[in-house]
């Protein structure tokens, strides 16, 4: 089912919506079934250092494509920083909004090539969930748009 849709925040919350499960756990469910590269990853709601950005991860979930990609996700550093991980210059403004913010970050694969991935953020309260995907072509396929 998550294949019919566009890959965004935006099919997570609306399949959590239709099944009755949590933001966190529909974006868990999302990354790992997903044939497309895609990785959810849930992010303290907080910095772990006051004024830098600096996160700590609490979960990385890969899809298999993803993983083949970019290697698995025990290689996912258990804080991120940026740099490398740019889109958490988007982080303070994803919990200020109930809407989703949409950034991008380049990331080296498992050959050192860089790609330039979609990324998607949104705050739940207690986490920042982030979604970040491979660019695809998506034509055909539902569109869900988060409101503010």
């Amino acid at each position: 089912m998550a294949h019919e849709y566009v890959i965004g925040l935006g099919a997570v919350f609306d399949m959590a919506a239709e099944f009755g499960s949590s933001r966190r756990a529909a974006l868990h469910r999302y990354a790992e079934t997903h044939r497309s590269a895609v990785a959810g990853v849930l992010l303290d709601h907080s910095p772990a250092q006051p004024g830098a950005l600096v996160y700590r991860r609490r979960e990385v979930v890969l899809s298999r494509t993803f993983e083949e990609q970019f290697g698995p996700a025990r290689c996912w550093p258990l804080i991120l920083q940026s740099p490398p991980y740019t889109f958490l210059a988007e982080a303070g403004n994803a919990r200020t909004t109930n809407g989703v913010i949409r950034t991008e970050v380049v990331l080296p694969d498992i050959n050192n090539a860089c790609h330039e991935l979609e990324v998607e953020i949104s705050s739940n309260s207690y986490n920042l969930l982030v979604l970040i995907w491979v660019p695809r072509r998506e034509h055909g396929r539902r569109r869900v748009v988060v409101a503010a």
